[in-house]
């Protein structure tokens, strides 16, 4: 199993597509533990990844999705959650110059307890490829300086090339530790890439991937780069940086990834929508989507998987489904598949959302549309970018609340919204922004803007 998996990264024809389900906090679900317990304990994170292999058939498999283990050994505070990946509540280089913060080694925060893990995980299933996953360096970056680090991009450009050179040498600290252990792939997770514009990428990124891939490559592994989001943007300056694959959401249409890492000779994979098919779809929903990946890749060089780390509660029979369907379906089989699952189902109908009379309202509403902001860290500072501009205004009469994918009215909000990427910020039914966190100047213009239409709100604001 492991073979297809590595072959398929190497460029190599397959005889079937490999499978790689994101198991992050899902372990725990299946052997139950919360979230909080099951990151924090060497045994619990074993456990689950030994479950969800005997469950799940993968070819390949992470070993922790966390996106915070770094940040937290940099001194990040978190908030636990029971079902969901900790997210970073507060920011040591926030609102200060940049100063070298200490870097991790084998011995720092919860590193022990995953590499014990890895031992024991690659010792009992020696035909599985482990996946080493490490925080990309923007997405690092902002976990240590928060949302201002969008800001400086624009105004304190060798601020941030200083704080990004630093989380590139974390990033090379953590993929030679998993090396060390004979982890396969390193894969970087940089959610905060689908946020920023492409000529933003190659001012501050482009150099510090391209030598971060080339730093992974010379330790023996195979390289991988995650983004989650509307990355669509991004998708040609991501593949300029010369991973061996790259993955994305739901967010990114399978033929416009498959065509681009094409272009650039790299393998692709994800796309399997978390919350709609996965968490709420019945095992033939889940076939069906995963069949329709697999038939639209074009048969070479695709990776099955989610299009991010699975959701806490993913009924395991949905992944299940999914699993043996990979061992028992080729390629050119998809077709019929897809024509035999598509008569069988029902038209989904999901009811239309109602918009409100905003012009007749006496607040502002603004919502955040997001994957879900506790487990997303694009969807976090995207919802913390309007809640702190809100602190900052609080005799300011504006309603706002983040609607995650989780919620069943989520969907047709989208639809009647227009939003074409997540996360989103809709200000009075407007979309004003889209895949991208806002500085704060700038969604504080998009406010007044909206603004002027209500003779209720102070005119000083």
């Amino acid at each position: 199993m492991k073979e297809t998996l590595i072959r398929t990264l190497q460029g190599d024809i397959t005889e079937r597509t490999p499978w790689v389900p994101f198991v992050g906090v899902h372990g725990g679900y299946l052997i139950g533990e919360n979230a909080q317990s099951y990151l924090r304990s060497d045994e619990a994170l074993y456990n689950g990844i030994h479950e969800a292999i005997a469950r799940y058939q993968p070819d390949g498999i992470p070993i922790a999705f966390d996106l915070q283990i770094e940040a937290e050994i940099m001194g990040c505070a978190l908030r636990w959650a029971q079902d969901s990946p900790p997210c970073v509540i507060s920011h040591p280089l926030e609102n200060k110059p940049f100063e070298r913060l200490p870097l991790p080694t084998r011995h720092s925060g919860r590193i022990p307890l995953i590499m014990k893990a890895v031992d024991r995980l690659k010792a009992e299933h020696p035909d599985v490829a482990f996946l080493g996953l490490i925080t990309g360096p923007l997405t690092l970056a902002t976990h240590l300086k928060g949302t201002e680090l969008l800001t400086q991009m624009i105004l304190e450009p060798e601020a941030v090339e200083s704080v990004v050179a630093f989380c590139q040498e974390v990033a090379e600290i953590m993929a030679a530790l998993y090396s060390e252990k004979g982890v396969e792939v390193i894969a970087v997770v940089d959610p905060m890439i689908s946020q920023i514009a492409p000529r933003t990428f190659k001012r501050f990124l482009l150099d510090p991937y391209r030598r971060l891939f080339e730093y992974i490559r010379s330790l023996g592994c195979l390289t991988a780069s995650f983004v989650c989001g509307d990355a669509r943007k991004n998708l040609s300056a991501i593949c300029e940086t010369k991973p061996d694959s790259l993955f994305v959401d739901e967010n990114v249409p399978l033929a416009q990834l498959r065509d681009c890492a094409k272009a650039c000779g790299i393998a692709f994979g994800g796309n399997i929508p978390l919350a709609q098919v996965l968490l709420s779809g019945s095992p033939e929903q889940c076939r069906l989507s995963a069949a329709k990946c697999i038939y639209e890749s074009g048969g070479k060089g695709h990776i099955l998987a989610p299009g991010c780390d699975l959701l806490y509660a993913t009924p395991e029979r949905n992944l299940t489904a999914i699993g043996e369907m990979v061992h028992s379906v080729t390629y050119r089989e998809t077709g019929n598949l897809i024509a035999t699952l598509s008569a069988k189902l029902p038209q989904e109908r999901t009811k239309p959302y109602e918009l409100p009379d905003y012009q007749n309202r006496n607040t502002l509403t603004i919502d955040v549309i997001t994957l879900n902001s506790r487990s997303c860290a694009a969807c976090q500072y995207m919802v913390e970018a309007v809640s702190a501009l809100i602190e900052d205004y609080p005799a300011l009469p504006i309603e706002w609340r983040e609607h995650s994918l989780m919620e069943s009215q989520t969907l047709p909000m989208i639809k009647t919204f227009g939003v074409k990427g997540i996360p989103a910020i809709v200000i009075d039914g407007e979309v004003a922004f889209e895949s991208v966190v806002p500085a704060r100047e700038e969604l504080l213009e998009r406010i007044r803007r909206a603004s002027k239409r209500h003779n209720f709100l102070p005119p000083i604001f």
